[in-house]
């Protein structure tokens, strides 16, 4: 059905330029650049009324003389520099090309499974790279609603590592509708954390080395915080926070070994093949 519209489109709106010369017929010409019904007709949705298909037909056939027109414009006007862009095109096609071969061999033949024993052996031998920039801590930070009932509770078992306070914090939390972040057992950087607070806390490595615990209040909330553990800025980063970069980092490693070994197999086996020649 699809066919016959384009053929019927052809035949009554483009007859003039009906002609078969190998490629098919030829729906629309500017200057030495055609546009062949085989073309046409993949723009043609499947199942559409005639008069739809023939609306998107003589759409896209307007669309392509305005295209082909400013092209050859561009052509004849800009200066051998200008079109220097055909040349930059080509390169990346061409590399867009090696890009999605690569692609679809590493896709086969990498393997991104990384052992812990090697992401602890590059952490080891790698330890200046893992410098950090930043305090990082782990605990627990709870915003109450300042009309919430029995806040002395939460300063009581904010601070506790006990599993019972624990619990009793979690629930007294859901039922007053105040916010509980635990990160006890992930670390954060504390710029991220700090973000949540009201008020800045002027000398962040005192705190964290001495106190560890805040409590703040604004005009809606009381905000608590307490730090479990912490590593501070320009020490080494603990590894279970830079494992996924490391192991990010193990994996591109053996993506540019391989591709290195496949880029050495064609050249020897071009080589050995006489396939190129160097004058």
């Amino acid at each position: 059905m699809r066919y016959l519209v384009v053929l019927f489109i052809v035949l009554t709106w483009s007859c003039q330029f009906l002609q078969n010369n190998g490629q098919g017929k030829i729906v629309a010409r500017v200057h030495d650049k055609n546009l062949y019904a085989s073309e046409l007709n993949e723009m043609i949705p499947m199942g559409l009324q005639t008069e739809d298909s023939a609306e998107i037909a003589k759409d896209f056939i307007n669309k392509w003389i305005r295209k082909q027109l400013l092209l050859n414009k561009a052509e004849l006007t800009l200066s051998d520099e200008e079109k220097e862009l055909e040349r930059q095109i080509e390169e990346y096609r061409a590399s867009l090309l090696i890009f999605k071969y690569e692609q679809n061999y590493l896709k086969n033949r990498l393997d991104t499974f990384v052992a812990d024993t090697e992401i602890v052996a590059y952490y080891s031998e790698n330890t200046p790279n893992f410098i950090l920039d930043n305090h990082l801590v782990k605990g627990v930070y709870i915003r109450v609603p300042r009309d919430a009932a029995e806040i002395y509770k939460v300063r009581r078992w904010y601070r506790s590592s006990e599993p019972d306070d624990i619990e009793k914090l979690k629930l007294y939390c859901r039922e007053q509708g105040a916010e509980y972040d635990e990160f006890r057992n992930q670390w954060l950087r504390f710029d991220q954390v700090a973000m949540a607070l009201p008020e800045e806390i002027s000398n962040v490595e005192y705190f964290l080395r001495y106190r560890g615990s805040q409590e703040m209040r604004d005009t809606s909330h009381h905000h608590f915080l307490t730090i479990t553990d912490h590593v501070l800025s320009s020490t080494v980063a603990p590894v279970e926070y830079v494992e996924d970069d490391i192991r990010t980092i193990i994996i591109n490693k053996r993506k540019i070994k391989l591709i290195q070994n496949l880029e050495s197999n064609i050249y020897n086996d071009a080589l050995n093949h006489n396939y190129f020649n160097i004058y």
